[in-house]
């Protein structure tokens, strides 16, 4: 699409472009020749590279680059599923493609997006020389990438091509070239020789790159984004500094917990960078490496600490989450199917009792330690997973799921028994967050859901009987309602049950009269999604984890 006007109008630009909507929708780069500005490149994923030399006229049209070589033809070979293309600046007959191709024999069995299995290896690189009437095309072979944090792939420079894929070529030098995949390399071409020097200078910062940027004054300075955040060189990539980082306030926090005790305790999982510890500094303490997702905290003994990393690999720390102090707890249910953060929860009257969802719910009477010898199955699809858990005592818990589905669980003696409770016009198909009781009521229950065009927040009025809940939607009416956007995190203020908060794709939001009207609560918080709340009612304060931005708080006693 163009808009010609700061965006306020936009046309297609698709003549020319495959027509198919599975191809049109899989344009993954645009760049703009700098010094001829009508002249337009679009990276179409499994077609190739499209050219427009009238990109501002009122039709613009495109036109595949032709390549002599068959062999190197990208359109060739509908395993390239995701291009990303750069221009040189002293230069701009030359273009270069970095490209990464689905390779199923490496893992068959993964799915990644778009119902893709297999693994996506970034294992095309190509020097193009467009001179309008003649265009060639060289493929140069990447090392072979084996170094940090993937398997040994020839001729390619690691996996997960469909997240880390970059290309940047210095603006002063057009022989030079930094690709972005796991790690950063740089590519420098001899021009006598007509061959490459490709090195991997990414090994000192975070892996996963995306992002790639020069200094305007001096091209020896450059930016790496990564899912780290931001790495700055001096030198080219010789050398690298994280402290650029300092202020940006940039973590993406997935889930937190706090001592009810001591405000200044705060442990939390986030994306990609670990387990992290607020004990009241300006600087979290890093509690452990990897993803890290859930985390329990036993109120009563506020040095036990509980995390996930990805998936069901659970681990307990007595040391109140001293880095080392970590014990695993995944034992028999590591590698059975669950979410990527699947949802851990303590027992709310017994902290010993810690639960875990997968496709099961898997219980544990000894902190974790005793090998998850409960398992109820609630019989779920095979593509649905638990989500969320409300561990509400030792004969009580509520699970919710992937799709919608929400379950009553019950101990009588030694067994257990599920009780499918979801109904109309509760949503199905939509991803439930979380579930809260109202205080001292088991039997009232709060639902949020994610997802849009639906109501995102439902009481449940659960039946003795184990029958069906009475559900109603408590997001709103007229101007108090909830925007239609996802609801991500629910805390029930315990002095005022009547007082709630959410936490939404945009910010947070509250009622003080159970879900009659809703009011945006976000002032001083950045636009961004808020994955986690907890209330310190002893001091007044709400936390939030946010997606991105980092961790916040803000008084909410006496507003």
């Amino acid at each position: 699409y163009r808009s010609m006007d700061g965006g306020e109008n936009w046309i297609k630009m698709r003549i020319g472009l495959p027509q198919h909507d599975e191809d049109i929708m899989k344009v993954t780069d645009v760049i703009i020749n700098q010094k001829y500005p009508t002249k337009l490149y679009a990276a179409v994923g499994t077609r190739g590279i499209f050219k427009s030399d009238d990109a501002n006229d009122n039709t613009p049209t495109w036109k595949e680059l032709s390549i002599d070589d068959l062999d190197s033809k990208i359109s060739t070979d509908r395993n390239i599923t995701r291009i990303s293309v750069d221009i040189s600046r002293t230069d701009p007959n030359i273009l270069y493609v970095l490209a990464a191709s689905l390779k199923r024999e490496f893992d068959p069995t993964y799915e990644i997006s778009e119902g893709y299995k297999g693994t996506f290896v970034v294992d095309r690189f190509y020097r193009i020389v467009d001179e309008g009437s003649q265009i060639s095309w060289k493929r140069v072979t990447l090392p072979g990438q084996g170094t940090k944090n993937s398997p040994w792939i020839k001729d390619s420079i690691g996996v997960q091509g469909y997240y880390n894929l970059n290309i940047a070529v210095d603006p002063k030098d057009p022989d030079v070239v930094y690709l972005s995949g796991i790690s950063l390399w740089k590519a420098v071409r001899n021009k006598n020789s007509d061959t490459w020097d490709i090195v991997d200078i990414g090994i000192p910062i975070h892996p996963d790159n995306h992002a790639f940027a020069f200094d305007p004054e001096d091209h020896f300075i450059i930016y790496a984004g990564c899912d780290g955040g931001l790495y700055k060189s001096n030198s080219g990539g010789q050398i690298w500094s994280d402290s650029v980082n300092e202020g940006f306030c940039i973590t993406q926090f997935e889930f937190m917990e706090q001592d009810p005790k001591n405000e200044k305790r705060i442990i939390a999982g986030t994306q990609d960078n670990g387990t992290e510890r607020y004990d009241g500094n300006s600087q979290f303490y890093h509690s452990d490496d990897g993803d890290g997702g859930f985390v329990c905290m036993d109120p009563n003994q506020p040095q036990n600490v509980w995390h996930t990393y990805y998936r069901l690999r659970p681990a307990f720390s007595s040391q109140g989450g001293d880095f080392g102090s970590w014990q695993s707890l995944d034992g028999s249910i590591s590698g059975n199917p669950s979410n990527f953060y699947p949802p851990m929860t303590l027992d709310k009257t017994n902290s010993n009792n810690i639960a875990i969802g997968g496709q099961i719910l898997y219980l544990d009477h000894s902190k974790g330690t005793g090998g998850w010898p409960e398992r109820i199955n609630l019989n779920l699809p095979q593509n649905d997973l638990i989500s969320a858990i409300n561990f509400v005592n030792t004969k009580l818990i509520y699970v919710g799921t992937n799709q919608g589905r929400v379950y009553r669980v019950i101990r009588n003696g030694n067994n257990w028994t599920v009780h499918a409770i979801h109904a109309s016009p509760f949503p199905t198909d939509r991803y439930i967050w979380d579930i809260a009781t109202l205080l001292d009521d088991e039997t009232k229950i709060i639902v949020i859901v994610s997802g849009f065009d639906t109501p995102h927040v439902f009481r449940g009025d659960v039946s003795p009987s184990n029958n069906p809940a009475t559900w109603t939607d408590i997001s709103g009416t007229g101007g108090g309602r909830l925007p239609n956007i996802p609801v991500n995190a629910l805390v029930i203020d315990e002095n005022k049950a009547t007082t709630m908060y959410v936490g939404t794709d945009v910010g947070i939001f509250r009622t003080v009269d159970s879900g009659k009207t809703w009011m945006g609560f976000s002032e001083g918080l950045p636009n961004c999604q808020v994955y986690d709340l907890r209330l310190n009612n002893s001091k007044g304060l709400l936390r939030a984890a946010t997606h991105g931005r980092g961790m916040w708080e803000r008084m909410v006693k006496g507003i």
